[in-house]
């Protein structure tokens, strides 16, 4: 596992992340480092607003979570490993929680990543954010 995290979960969009929202709730009040990877539906059939997916779903469901991070706005392969890398950061950062990451089918099925890319440090210190 990422830094300090003890183990993941995936979740599918809007039924599989509101399903675990109580759990998810448990493990940041025991401080459990936990990274959630929610589906989300693809960025060019959301704003039809399929059955998994809710507008501001994953900015919604940060309420319950450390802090929670979206790639739905990643337009570049470098802004979508910055989020993940972000995302990947918070888990080791004090106080531990569970860390939202909501990542698009789209993102997903693609090959668009630069292997120099993968090797990104994540060893800073940088602010948690919610995105």
């Amino acid at each position: 596992m990422a830094g300090s995290a003890v183990c993941a979960a995936i979740l599918h969009g809007a039924r599989g992340l509101t399903n675990a929202l109580g759990a998810i709730a448990e493990v940041r009040r025991d401080e459990v480092p936990v990274l959630y990877i929610v589906g989300m539906p693809s960025r060019a059939s959301a704003k039809f607003l399929p059955p998994h997916g809710e507008p501001d779903l994953i900015h919604s469901a940060s309420a319950f979570a450390k802090v929670a991070y979206d790639c739905s706005a990643a337009a570049t392969a470098e802004d979508y490993v910055a989020v993940v890398t972000q995302a990947v950061k918070a888990i080791s950062q004090l106080p531990y929680g569970p860390v939202l990451l909501g990542v698009p089918q789209d993102l997903l099925q693609e090959a668009f990543i630069q292997s120099e890319l993968l090797s990104t440090d994540l060893s800073d210190d940088s602010e948690n954010t919610t995105y």
